[in-house]
């Protein structure tokens, strides 16, 4: 093992015990990573004994400050008592000053050398395997295990749900607002069409009385003329009258 204060990833469990699986045809476990870098980390497993083992994925990557888990399969369950410590997997990382977005880019990366090579880390795995004898020993570990697990998985949610909760209240926020702004937008609206009504009534009254007005102007007009005409007619038959005299 390395010294952890040069690691650039956090492999955990060490050594990897492998447990009985639903499967009946192989055994399996799982390997945690965690990138403790700023940077994109590639990673690369081999195992000495290829008959037996796989890992899953066998060349991949870690975002910055982000985790992989890697599946680690034993295809043969028969003789199970010859799994010691010779059963090994070698880890080998290195960071990447640039953003990898899947296993073909970071096979590409290995291919091609693209990685920092200065930031070199190895780390050896040992296989272990707890049968039912051993079944407080590996629920012991178990259990160690997947409360880190869930404590991550806590932090997780918890962050989760704080997120949602602030854009949601945000959300409410605004919806607010904008449900004060078309409440303005519609009394201001209403307003304008009362304005405008009045406008308009007051138009027509004023043309009413225009009309009605010069409806009275020619109504006098006319009696005065039949006046005067009437006024005409008298004054010439006193004229004629005056003149029969002489």
């Amino acid at each position: 093992m390395e010294d952890s204060s040069s690691n650039i990833v956090s492999v955990y469990p060490d050594p990897l015990i492998i447990t009985q699986s639903r499967n009946s045809n192989y055994l399996e476990s799982q390997l945690n990573l965690s990138n403790l870098t700023n940077e994109y980390v590639i990673f690369k497993i081999y195992n000495n004994q290829h008959d037996l083992y796989s890992a899953k994925p066998s060349t991949s990557f870690i975002p910055p400050k982000e985790k992989a888990v890697v599946t680690i399969k034993r295809f043969k369950k028969d003789n199970l008592s010859s799994i010691t410590t010779n059963d090994k997997f070698l880890l080998l990382f290195y960071t990447i000053s640039r953003v990898i977005n899947d296993k073909e880019e970071a096979k590409e990366a290995f291919k091609s050398k693209l990685y920092n090579q200065e930031s070199k880390q190895e780390t050896m795995i040992s296989i272990l395997f707890k049968d039912n004898a051993h079944e407080n020993d590996l629920l012991e570990s178990t259990y160690t295990y997947n409360e880190s697990i869930l404590e991550d998985i806590g932090d997780d949610i918890i962050k989760g749900i704080k997120a949602y909760s602030d854009a949601n209240e945000s959300l409410k926020k605004q919806s607010n607002s904008i449900n004060q702004r078309i409440k303005e937008m519609e009394n201001k609206i209403g307003i304008l069409k009362t304005q405008k009504q009045l406008k308009s009534d007051k138009e027509k009254a004023m043309k009413d009385d225009k009309n009605r007005f010069k409806s009275d102007d020619n109504d006098f007009s006319k009696i005065l003329i039949v006046l005067m005409v009437l006024l005409g007619l008298l004054v010439g038959a006193n004229f004629a009258k005056m003149f029969n005299k002489f």
